[in-house]
């Protein structure tokens, strides 16, 4: 009912639920390393990043200049999830990058995307 009212996605809490206590079981290192991932302001997170229009054909090696505080862990493109992208692979405006970064990390991605490199 959701859906059909509009909602882009839904959210089971039982399902969710579910499979977090599972994946603690079967996976408890996983587990831990992806809650620290997701909650950590302090320390390394994963983060979500659209790439700009303007950095399209460049490669995602211009994102590690002057950055050792973030590693490109994914490439989403045309609903296709890339794992683990060469420095070379280039990008396209509306591509999303899955990107482990510190705090750091992060400042720096954000002023390469706008163009301050």
């Amino acid at each position: 009912k959701t859906l059909r009212a509009g909602a882009d996605e839904v959210v089971s809490p039982d399902f969710t639920g579910g499979l977090r206590l599972v994946s603690a079981m079967v996976r408890p290192n996983v587990a831990s390393f992806l809650d620290d991932m997701f909650k950590s302001d302090d320390n390394v997170r994963i983060e979500e990043i659209v790439v700009p229009e303007a950095l399209s054909g460049q490669t995602l090696s211009v994102l590690y200049h002057g950055n050792n505080g973030s590693l490109v862990l994914a490439m989403r493109r045309d609903g296709n999830w890339l794992l683990n992208p060469s420095a070379q692979h280039a990008m396209r405006g509306g591509d999303v990058l899955m990107v482990m970064a510190t705090a750091e990390g992060r400042i720096r991605l954000e002023q390469l995307m706008r163009g301050a490199g």
